[in-house]
C-alpha cells in the first residue's frame, strides 16, 4: 500500500520548491498562498483562515465537481465554509502531478485521496454499495484552475475531475490518521496571528 502522509509531505514540498523557483514576486505569492491554503484546509482545526481576507477576496466563487455527477457553485464566504465543513468528514492527502503560474493564477495536475466512513459517503449521495464499511476515495486526476487578484488573493476555485473517482473499501486501521496529516502541514501553516 502506498505511504499517502509520505506523498502527501512531497506534494507540499513540491509546491514549495516551485514557488522559490519563481523570479517574479507576484507569481511566488500566488505559489505561497496556495500552499498555505492547501495546509490550512488539510488542518484539523484551522481551515476557516483560509477565507481570512489577506488570502481570499471578499466573495470567492467555486466551481466543484469532484466525485459528483455535477458541478457544485459557492459565492460568497458562507456557502464557501459550507462546502469545507462537508470535506472536513475525511481525511483528506493529495499526489503532486505539476502546476504552472502565471500572473492571473495557476493551472495545476493532482491525483487526490480521500478516507472516509461509507456511512459519511451515503449521506453525501456517493455511489457506494455498504454504508458501514469505510472506503478510500481515489481521483485520479483533478484538474485546477485558480484566479487570484493583483494582491494574490485567492479569488475563484475551479477544480474538476477528469477521471472519474474509484472507491475501495479498506481496513480504517491502514488509512492515514488526521494527526499525522497534521504533523505533515504543520511546517506548511501561516504564522498564527496574535490575538487581538
Amino acid at each position: 500500500m502506498k505511504d499517502y502522509v509520505a506523498l502527501a509531505d512531497a506534494y507540499f514540498k513540491a509546491h514549495q520548491d516551485y514557488a522559490m523557483m519563481q523570479t517574479s514576486l507576484h507569481r511566488r505569492a500566488i505559489v505561497q498562498n496556495f500552499i498555505e491554503h492547501a495546509a490550512l484546509e488539510y488542518s484539523t482545526d484551522r481551515w476557516r483562515e483560509i477565507l481570512d481576507p489577506e488570502r481570499t477576496v471578499e466573495n470567492p466563487v467555486y466551481h466543484i465537481r469532484m466525485g459528483t455527477p455535477d458541478v457544485m457553485h459557492f459565492t460568497g464566504r458562507d456557502e464557501v465554509l459550507g462546502f469545507y465543513s462537508t470535506i472536513k468528514e475525511g481525511v483528506l492527502t493529495n499526489e503532486f502531478i505539476n502546476i504552472a503560474v502565471e500572473d492571473w493564477g495557476f493551472n495545476a495536475f493532482a491525483k487526490t485521496h480521500l478516507f472516509i466512513p461509507g456511512q459519511t459517503l451515503a449521506r453525501q449521495g456517493s455511489p457506494i454499495d455498504d454504508p458501514t464499511a469505510f472506503y478510500h476515495v481515489e481521483m485520479p486526476l483533478i484538474g485546477l484552475y485558480w484566479e487570484y487578484d493583483e494582491r494574490a488573493r485567492l479569488i475563484s476555485e475551479n477544480v474538476y475531475d477528469i477521471l472519474s473517482p474509484i472507491f475501495t473499501k479498506m481496513d480504517p486501521a491502514l488509512a492515514p490518521k488526521q494527526h499525522e496529516v497534521d504533523a505533515i502541514v504543520r511546517k506548511y501553516l501561516p504564522p498564527l496571528r496574535a490575538a487581538a
